[in-house]
């Protein structure tokens, strides 16, 4: 995502994803990955004037120059205030019912619903043909975001008396004019493209869900590897509801096909033609297309990582099979599923002065084995490996079986040696995740054994510093802290009840 400005005056945006709306000027917008805007600007002469991108979350910015002498520079936008982003979130989170999100309507589980049809109810910004122009002059150019960023923004649209954040973040511009959606009115319609025609004879829902503290990303809280295909029919007018019940924005994009976005147009023809729009944090939009193709169309967010989590779903049109599902099905089926099937492995082994900490995760999209491992230079050691499983759709709850395996001192002597126990006991419980993160635990051997145990891991204290502590039930507990030297490794230091005081490195993966 970048916003887009220009120091020689405002810019006339004339098109959007390659089709014409009505000129309007702006002094700034902000741009999603895979959006297209063409733009006119004017050069007046003897100086050089910038074109900023500047990424959305102001880390960086690049530049084109039009015109030749003294430099103009764009504007500078300020940095992030991430304290009264997060300030922001937190009124917005507790103001909202996050079972429903932006939901202006009850969701169910149904995706697709027919209506009767006779119911009388930049890392990179490619710029193409942008040649340098002397002296006062016009120039055209066509702006294509093709980065794979993945920024926060907060939305724009209102709940109640409390104003959230939205094209015009960041805030304070001014009496700047920033291009939103509802700016655009579309013009000089392409024949070629249909424009869909009465009451919609398909409705379809479609919920961004995620969670971000796992980077697991869907729609309806099921993946495309997990998902039916959406049926429609061709001749169809079919309208697409979004809501967006995570915290991201989502830039989504249906292929083969123009829709038309809804906003505050008097009719459908005069809504804006696009083949991706940005469906910003809490917020819901439609979009309206006619069905007149064939086969399957891929739709997804294209913010990749979210794409290859599993947001997305295929369009299929009824009675039609595209070629590579006829010819190599597998290769079809291998296609669904490298869209949330994947399986990722995390974790770190400290060596400290008193013992060896490892703990690693292997997890997938509802499902995740967490190993950890204490060993001290003593032979005494504790291990436990646990299978979980997501229980509900934010992925704060698991139910999991495990195994625990210990070897201690018992605090008895016999004939002048120290007496060693062993234990190997099966667990069953459920983890939850609470506020600040907090993750409790509660669980129950095959002894009749019963631990609560709190903790909380990586609780930044600095850029690179982190603390964690734990404590469960059974008297045992630790805090340590680490700080960060590269992406593999760390300083570490940790007092733990049963090994002690100790400090060391830790490799991280």
């Amino acid at each position: 995502y970048f916003w887009v400005q220009y120091a020689g005056g405002k810019m006339q945006v004339v098109a959007a994803d390659g089709q014409d709306v009505q000129p309007v000027n702006v002094d700034k917008f902000l741009i999603a990955t895979a959006e297209t805007y063409d733009v006119i600007i004017h050069i007046p002469a003897n100086n050089k004037y910038e074109l900023r991108a500047t990424s959305q979350d102001i880390s960086g910015y690049t530049s084109a120059f039009f015109g030749e002498g003294n430099l103009v520079p764009a504007p500078t936008i300020p940095k992030v205030d991430y304290f009264k982003i997060m300030q922001h979130m937190n009124g917005m989170m507790s103001s909202m019912n996050m079972t429903m999100g932006a939901s202006k309507t009850p969701m169910t589980n149904v995706e697709v619903h027919n209506i009767d049809m006779h119911d009388s109810s930049m890392n990179n910004m490619k710029m193409d043909d942008m040649s340098m122009m002397n002296d006062s002059s016009m120039h055209n150019m066509n702006m294509q975001n093709n980065s794979g960023m993945d920024n926060m923004k907060m939305d724009g649209m209102n709940m109640g008396n409390m104003k959230m954040y939205g094209f015009d973040y960041p805030p304070d511009n001014g009496n700047d004019v920033v291009l939103s959606y509802d700016m655009l009115k579309a013009a000089n319609n392409d024949a070629a493209i249909p424009t869909p025609q009465g009451k919609p004879d398909r409705i379809i829902n479609l919920t961004a869900t995620g969670n971000m503290l796992r980077y697991v990303w869907s729609f309806n809280n099921t993946t495309l590897s997990d998902a039916d295909k959406i049926l429609i029919k061709k001749g169809e007018h079919v309208r697409v509801i979004f809501h967006n019940n995570t915290m991201m924005e989502h830039p989504l994009h249906l292929h083969g096909h123009f829709f038309r976005l809804s906003n505050n147009s008097n009719s459908l023809d005069d809504e804006p033609l696009k083949h991706t729009f940005n469906l910003p944090p809490m917020q819901t939009d439609t979009i309206d297309f006619a069905a007149d193709e064939e086969k399957d169309w891929f739709f997804h967010c294209h913010t990749l990582y979210h794409m290859l989590s599993g947001m997305a779903r295929v369009f299929h049109y009824d009675s039609t099979l595209p070629d590579v599902q006829k010819q190599d099905p597998q290769l079809y089926k291998n296609f669904t599923n490298d869209h949330g099937r994947h399986t990722f492995l995390w974790g770190a082994s400290s060596f400290q002065s008193q013992g060896n900490f490892t703990n690693f995760t292997i997890a997938g999209t509802k499902w995740e084995v967490n190993e950890e491992f204490k060993w001290n230079y003593k032979n005494l050691y504790e291990n436990e490996t646990m299978f979980k499983r997501f229980l509900d759709n934010r992925q704060f709850l698991t139910g999991f079986v495990g195994v625990y395996n210990r070897r201690e001192e018992t605090g008895e002597i016999k004939n002048g040696k120290k007496l060693i126990r062993d234990e190997n006991v099966a667990t069953v419980g459920v983890t939850y995740l609470l506020p600040l993160f907090i993750m409790a635990e509660g669980r129950v051997d095959n002894t009749g054994h019963f631990r609560l145990k709190l903790m909380r891991n990586d609780l930044a204290l600095s850029r690179r510093a982190r603390f964690s502590v734990a404590w469960n039930t059974d008297k045992e507990y630790m805090f340590g802290a680490k700080y960060v030297v590269a992406k593999n490794l760390a300083l570490t230091g940790s007092y733990d009840s049963d090994y002690g005081w100790g400090a060391g490195i830790s490799l991280v993966y």
